[in-house]
């Protein structure tokens, strides 16, 4: 009887754990894409036209936000899965920021790491390379 109660503690346990990897396996580490230049000097409205022609290239929508120089961009994926920026631009460069999110797993641990599904990262990746290259083509 012993053995049993052993035996099926040790099969729980083994349940928990694999239950909580997959959850676990579908958030890592949220870091914001770095700073890019736009390897010129644009206008402002240049600028703006090239973080929207990036957004536009995989399908993000695009909302001007509260000062100059600022967007917030949204993607919805799938109908369910939805992923917010906020884009901050000058002349030079540009800065993408997670802002917000539904059903990608986005959490904060007890020490301050923030965590999110690896494919918003991605997004956020490709949204970077887009505006660049959208920017190069607008490059004197």
């Amino acid at each position: 009887m012993r053995k049993s109660l052993i035996i099926g503690a040790m099969a729980l346990v083994a349940n928990m754990t694999l239950l909580q990897s997959p959850a676990q396996a579908r958030s890592t580490e949220l870091r914001d894409p770095d700073r890019t230049d736009f390897e010129c000097t644009l206008s402002m409205d240049k600028a703006t036209r090239a973080i929207k022609a990036g957004m536009r290239s995989r399908h993000w929508s695009y909302k001007k936000g509260s000062k100059p120089g600022e967007a917030i961009g949204r993607i919805l994926v799938r109908g369910k899965h939805t992923l917010w920026v906020t884009i901050k631009y000058d002349r030079k460069s540009f800065d993408i920021d997670y802002k917000d999110s539904d059903n990608l797993n986005y959490r904060v641990s007890d020490d301050g790491t923030r965590y999110l599904h690896p494919n918003a990262i991605s997004w956020m990746e490709n949204l970077r390379n887009d505006i660049r290259n959208a920017a190069y083509d607008m490059c004197p």
